[in-house]
C-alpha cells in the first residue's frame, strides 16, 4: 500500500469517528494496523541507526539499503513479533535476522529491492553508481557490496529488456556503395571518418542483408553484433543469400532503430545514419587503410 493510500485509510477512520460516518469493522482494524506498523517501522530505522555494521556472510549491509528495504523491515517485524521473551528490542530481532539468513538471503534483498523500484529510481540508482565508480580514485569500493549487487542486477535487467525488445527485429547489414567517391572512405576506422568532417548516412550505403535478431545468438546487442561480426567475416559461416563481400570495417549493421559502424576494435553506435536528409560529401580525399580488423 502507497503512503498516500495508507494516509487516506487512516484519514477515512478519523474523519468517520469525527462526523459519525458509520464504519466497517475491518476499515477501523486495517486503519490501526497500519499506524501500530509506520510505528514499528520507525523503531526499526531508529534502531539500525544506533547499530554497528551488520553482514551476511561476507557482504557488508549497508544501512541505507536496509531502512528502504521492505523486505528486510518486514522480516524483522515478523520476527519481533515471534520471539519467545517478545522484549521491545528491535536491535536484537534486527541481529537474529541476520544471524539466522540463509545464504541466498542477500540475492533475495536485492531481487525485491530492484522489484519495487520506479523505472526512474532505476536510472538514478545506475547513474548514481556510475558517477561513484567514475570518481572513486581509491582501492576502496565505491559502494558497499549489497549495493553494488543491486547495481548489477539493474544492468542485468537493462540489457534484458533492451535484448527483449529487439528480439523480434530484423537486423540488417549495409556496405558503402561502389565508386570513386567513397575512395579512402572505405575500410576506415571511424575515428579517420570523423577527422575529415564525414557524416555517413543511410544514402551513401546498400543494403547486403537482412535476416532475424532472434537467429542471432547472444544475451546483449554486444554480444549480438560480435556474432554478427564472426559470422559475415567468413565465407563458410556467411549465408547464401549474403550479397557482399565478407563484414568489415566500415560497414553497418542497424538492429531496431539503432545502427553500428563496424570499427577497428568493436563497433560505434552513428547517431546520424538513419538520418536520410544529410547533405552528400562533395570533397573526396584519399586515405590509406590502417585498420586492426580484417578485411
Amino acid at each position: 500500500m502507497s503512503e498516500k493510500e495508507i494516509k487516506m485509510t487512516i484519514e477515512r477512520v478519523i474523519d468517520g469517528k469525527r462526523v459519525g460516518i458509520e464504519l466497517t469493522p475491518a476499515e477501523i482494524s486495517q486503519a490501526y494496523y497500519i499506524k501500530e506498523n509506520n510505528y514499528r517501522r520507525q523503531d526499526i530505522l531508529n534502531a539500525l541507526d544506533e547499530m554497528d555494521s551488520l553482514k551476511i556472510g561476507d557482504i557488508d549491509l549497508s544501512k541505507d539499503f536496509l531502512k528502504n528495504s521492505t523486505t528486510f523491515i518486514d522480516d524483522v517485524i515478523y520476527r519481533y513479533e515471534k520471539m519467545d521473551d517478545h522484549l521491545e528490542d528491535y536491535n536484537m530481532a534486527i541481529e537474529d535476522v541476520v544471524d539466522n539468513a540463509a545464504d541466498d538471503y542477500a540475492d533475495k534483498l536485492v531481487s525485491n529491492y530492484v522489484q519495487n523500484m520506479s523505472s526512474s529510481d532505476k536510472e538514478q540508482f545506475i547513474e548514481s553508481a556510475e558517477m561513484a565508480m567514475d570518481r572513486n580514485d581509491t582501492n576502496k569500493p565505491a559502494f558497499s557490496k549489497i549495493e553494488h549487487m543491486v547495481y548489477e542486477k539493474l544492468i542485468d535487467e537493462r540489457r534484458t529488456e533492451h535484448t527483449r525488445e529487439v528480439s523480434s527485429e530484423n537486423y540488417k547489414i549495409y556496405q558503402l556503395k561502389d565508386g570513386e567517391k567513397y575512395h579512402g572512405i572505405r575500410f576506415e576506422p571511424y575515428h579517420m571518418i570523423e577527422a575529415i568532417g564525414i557524416n555517413l548516412n543511410k544514402t551513401d550505403y546498400d543494403l547486403v542483408y537482412e535476416g532475424k535478431i532472434s537467429e542471432i545468438k547472444g544475451n546483449s546487442i554486444d554480444e549480438k553484433l560480435e556474432n554478427i561480426y564472426s559470422k559475415f567475416n567468413r565465407y563458410e559461416t556467411m549465408p547464401e543469400t549474403f550479397m557482399g563481400h565478407s563484414l568489415s570495417i566500415s560497414d553497418v549493421v542497424e538492429i531496431g532503430e539503432t545502427a553500428y559502424y563496424v570499427d577497428d576494435i568493436g563497433f560505434k553506435k552513428l547517431s546520424s545514419f538513419l538520418d536520410n536528409e544529410e547533405e552528400e560529401q562533395d570533397e573526396v580525399l584519399d586515405l590509406t587503410s590502417k585498420s586492426g580488423r580484417s578485411l
